[in-house]
Order: C-alpha cells, then sequence, then structure tokens
C-alpha cells in the first residue's frame, strides 16, 4: 500500500519531480488524484530492490495502479465532453501526469472488473 511516508524518503533523484510537483497538483484535482497515486506507485515498484516484496504484494501493487490509472481515465473521459472541463487545470495537470505513466515499465497483471 502507498503511503505519503514512502513517496518522501525514496532515495532517489527521480523521485524528486513527483515530490516537488506532481504530488502537489494531485491534491487539487481527484483525477490527478488518482493518476498521481498510479504513477507514484510505479516510482516505487521501479525502485524495489530484488527481494523486497513478496510476489502477492507486487502483483496487489499492479492492479492498485492500473485500478487508480483507469479511474483517471474514466474521470478525464468525462470532462473531455465539456468544453470547460476540458481546459481546466486539472485536466491538463491529468493529461500531464497520464504522460509521465505512458513511458513507464510496469505492465497490467490484472484488469478491473
Amino acid at each position: 500500500m502507498l503511503t505519503r511516508s514512502k513517496v518522501f524518503y525514496v532515495e532517489s533523484e527521480a523521485v524528486k519531480p513527483y515530490k516537488e510537483v506532481i504530488f502537489p497538483l494531485g491534491l487539487t484535482d481527484v483525477a490527478a488524484f488518482h493518476q498521481v497515486l498510479a504513477n507514484i506507485a510505479v516510482q516505487l515498484e521501479f525502485h524495489r530492490l530484488p527481494g523486497q516484496e513478496t510476489e502477492k504484494a507486487i502483483d496487489y501493487e499492479k492492479c492498485e495502479v492500473e485500478t487508480r490509472h483507469n479511474a483517471a481515465l474514466q474521470i478525464t473521459r468525462k470532462r473531455l465532453m465539456n468544453p470547460q472541463e476540458a481546459i481546466s487545470d486539472g485536466t491538463i495537470a491529468t493529461i500531464i501526469t497520464m504522460i509521465c505513466y505512458s513511458v513507464s515499465d510496469i505492465s497490467p497483471t490484472c484488469m478491473p472488473s
């Protein structure tokens, strides 16, 4: 499970943009929040050392990533149907974080029901 402490205590320059820019954006909008959680989970997965977690925990985390990403997608799709919501700060922030997600190296292991 993701916690604020894990996000802020990972020792890596790669996580710095999440701490300083992307995480605060996620606190301003519900879709961005879901996408930020997915992105942070991807980063934690990337920085995990071999043997740190059990196979079951890793599968759960990957499912959580996909669930959060799909929630952000659904909200954003609805917003894009409305011209005013399509250009809102929250929608733009979500799309930017989705771009970061799309270049991540995590593959889904579960499908939402």
